[in-house]
């Protein structure tokens, strides 16, 4: 499972986020799958979100939401109080706009608590979109009569200077901009505003009259100068594609088509350089383009399936196939001989079971029979003429009750047992056998008849077979692997299944540049990015511990934290790798409680360790030994200017994360 508050991963049975102590829903069983591009979005979230704003305010009396006032007054932080929702900003603090209990109120000196009242919002609902500053400081944006179940109301703007505590004096220094104003307005560093109504149409705003831009508009952004403006339109039966258009605010008439049938717009802080993906007709291929207002648009040319990691400071970092492809089977071990073996069948396993019919009749034939057997143990016709009342050859030569040469019979039929007897008891029928039978029936009494030496013999003939499924379950058992192997072998021989070798690049103000090329697999860090290459493609697998084309990829080419990776440093645009230590570091970490990396100024931080956070110096391009740092539960936050901030042996109380707030530079908190 994943932290919904920071992204980090977790073991399933996470009751608390270990990395910045969210605590965490009660799973539900996921329903549906997750589709290709969302997927990569929630990849760079893991990776890369610095983790939550961890905010601890003080309450003001009331609950109120307070907006703090100074000449160039930004919103920068929120959180929950009291049920209402409090806003701070930088700047003075000795005056606050507030929205409370319906109402929108100036507080002028906060010691004093002298407050005037602005308006009325008509609605008990508090959300830090409700207001919002002039970047000049001089006025503050709101709205009123506003309807939270539409998200709508009346746009407005107060000139707060001005505001005296006689409210009514104040409505010549309180102008309505617009009704039915959708919540959520744009502000731009020269103080244009856009905004857009319910019924999706779009607004610009200079402090005179709103013209209307567009209709139907789906999104929109206004650049921070305030100069130019770009948004989007659903195209007509198309959900997922939209065009995209641009004009600059001192010609709205002006409009421009930037681009056509857009999937998703990934950048959009550049205006000359917006990036965008669309889907190709087949619908099963994703292409990026570059486009802006000095420049049609152009196809991301750096190979195929392009897979984006992360973007840092405006630039997006990804890798594409390079067309250098690896045969699978060229790692697999296979040393079985699997070529004669064939598929078995039951009955080559059988063994057939017989039986024996006595013979007697008249004007019988050789023909009429399967086999012809005799016995010198078991009954025979001849010896008794009933099949009831019959003897064996050594029963005959002990009886004298025969009719016909009695001497004769007695002497042949004991010249018979000396010469074929048989403990199996069945004797088949053989040229020698069948003239000797003859020769006991010269003896009979009525010795003419060519049939009457059969009534010596028997008929065998076959009434079933047994099966020695066991022999036959063991030949299955050894087909069933060898097939096994050879349809997984015909896979991994397969050129479809070859592995795509990709390169690493960058991507800067339009412009693509390689970092490294015939890269493995990439995962984006705090502030880095690990890969492996080619030649770290050193193991092979074999071909009996393989369950999938997949797998194989997996475990022979993607990244292995305890391998010495490759690191490419975002800041310092320099690449570096692990030394031996530190993947093993990393990988028991990561194994352990995926734990992650953090690069800051030449050091190396191991994060999310159930022991600790780790400190490493990167020397010769090499991240070295991890050394601890604090063995406390610990969250990381952000850095800037080389230094690290992160919160040390936080835990939870309720909904609130409670810590100490530490910094950490040149190896010293």
């Amino acid at each position: 499972m994943f932290c919904p508050k920071c992204g980090s991963r977790l073991p399933d049975d996470s009751k608390f986020c270990s990395v910045c102590g969210e605590k965490l829903p009660d799973r539900e069983p996921e329903t549906q799958p997750r589709e290709d591009i969302p997927e990569k979005t929630s990849r760079e979230s893991r990776e890369n979100d610095p983790g939550p704003e961890l905010v601890q305010p003080k309450k003001r009396p009331g609950g109120k939401m307070i907006i703090g006032i100074a000449a160039a007054a930004i919103l920068v932080i929120a959180a929950a109080v009291g049920g209402k929702t409090l806003v701070l900003s930088k700047g003075s603090d000795n005056a606050c706009v507030y929205l409370s209990d319906g109402r929108y109120g100036l507080i002028t000196n906060l010691k004093k608590n002298e407050e005037i009242e602005i308006a009325s919002s008509r609605s008990d609902s508090v959300n830090a979109a409700l207001l919002a500053f002039s970047p000049d400081g001089k006025y503050i944006y709101y709205y009123t009569k506003y309807d939270p179940e539409n998200n709508v109301g009346s746009l407005c703007r107060a000139e707060y200077g001005r505001l005296k505590e006689d409210s009514s004096k104040n409505e010549k220094y309180i102008e309505v901009i617009d009704s039915g104003a959708s919540l959520g307005f744009q502000l731009a560093e020269n103080g244009s505003l856009v905004y857009q109504k319910s019924n999706g149409n779009l607004y610009y705003f200079n402090g005179e009259e709103p013209v209307q831009v567009a209709k139907d508009v789906s999104s929109y952004r206004i650049e921070e100068s305030g100069q130019r403006l770009i948004y989007t339109i659903i195209k007509e039966d198309q959900d997922h594609e939209v065009d995209l258009y641009g004009l600059e605010l001192s010609n709205i008439d002006n409009k421009i088509k930037l681009a056509s049938n857009i999937f998703s717009i990934w950048d959009d802080e550049d205006f000359d350089n917006l990036l965008y993906s669309k889907i190709s007709e087949e619908g099963s291929e994703l292409s990026y383009y570059i486009t802006g207002f000095e420049k049609d648009a152009q196809k991301l040319e750096a190979g195929e399936n392009i897979e984006f990691l992360t973007s840092s400071d405006g630039k997006w970092y990804f890798t594409a196939e390079n067309g250098t492809e690896l045969n699978l089977y060229d790692y697999i071990e296979d040393p079985y001989a699997d070529a004669g073996i064939t598929e078995p069948e039951e009955e080559d396993f059988g063994t057939p079971e017989y039986s024996y019919e006595m013979i007697h009749g008249t004007d019988v034939s050789e023909s009429d029979f399967d086999e012809l057997y005799t016995s010198c143990t078991r009954p025979l016709y001849w010896y008794g003429m009933s099949t009831w009342n019959a003897y064996s050859m050594e029963e005959a030569v002990e009886r004298d009750d025969w009719e016909g040469d009695m001497e004769g019979i007695h002497a042949s039929t004991q010249a018979f047992i000396d010469q074929f007897a048989d403990e199996n008891g069945y004797i088949p029928v053989t040229d020698e056998v069948r003239a000797a039978l003859k020769e006991i029936d010269k003896h009979a009494n009525d010795p003419d008849t060519d049939y009457q030496w059969m009534w010596l013999c028997y008929n065998r003939y076959q009434s079933g077979t047994e099966i020695d499924y066991e022999a036959y379950n063991i030949a299955l058992d050894r087909w069933n692997e060898a097939k096994g192997r050879i349809e997984m072998r015909e896979m991994l021989q397969d050129e479809e299944n070859a592995y795509k070798v990709r390169s690493l690049y960058c991507l800067e103000n339009g412009v693509v540049t390689e970092i490294s090329e015939n890269v493995l697999d990439a995962v984006p860090c705090y502030d880095g990015i690990l890969f492996n290459t080619v030649d770290m493609a050193d193991q092979t697998v074999d071909l009996a511990d393989v369950s999938s084309v997949e797998d194989v990829k997996q475990q022979l080419f993607g990244i292995d934290r305890w391998e010495a990776n490759h690191i490419f440093l975002m800041d310092s645009e320099e690449q570096c790798r692990m030394s031996a230590s530190a993947a093993e570091a990393y990988g028991e970490a990561y194994d352990e409680n995926y734990a992650n990396l953090w690069f800051v100024d030449g050091k190396a931080y191991l994060w999310g360790s159930p022991d600790g956070m780790f400190e490493a110096d990167i020397e010769n391009g090499t991240v070295g030994s991890f050394q601890l740092v604090t063995d406390a539960k610990h969250i990381m936050l952000t850095d800037e200017d080389s230094v690290l901030y992160y919160g040390n042996d936080y835990y939870v109380s309720g909904d609130q994360i409670y810590m100490d707030l530490y910094s950490r530079s040149g190896g010293a908190n």
